[in-house]
């Protein structure tokens, strides 16, 4: 199972994106927040690419092999996204 976080947040140092994905096993900070906040729960790992900030879809894209040196955040989305 994993989650996917529905709003913004910064907890103990730590941002969570919207649209940010979190598998488990969660931490105990992320089930206390799970608790607190509205979470979705996907069967999909997949990040909600568009909710994800650029250094998160340039860790995405490296991942999977693509360049995406000197793009902006929009190509990068549309890059992944395809």
């Amino acid at each position: 199972m994993a989650i996917r976080v529905t709003r913004p947040i910064t907890k103990y140092g730590r941002y969570y994106a919207a649209g940010e994905i979190l598998v488990e096993p969660l931490t105990s900070v992320e089930r206390s927040l799970k608790n607190l906040l509205q979470w979705e729960k996907v069967d999909d790992p997949e990040p909600a690419i568009g909710g994800l900030r650029k250094p998160q879809l340039v860790d995405i894209a490296v991942e999977r092999g693509v360049d995406v040196e000197g793009l902006t955040k929009a190509e990068i989305v549309q890059l992944l996204e395809g």
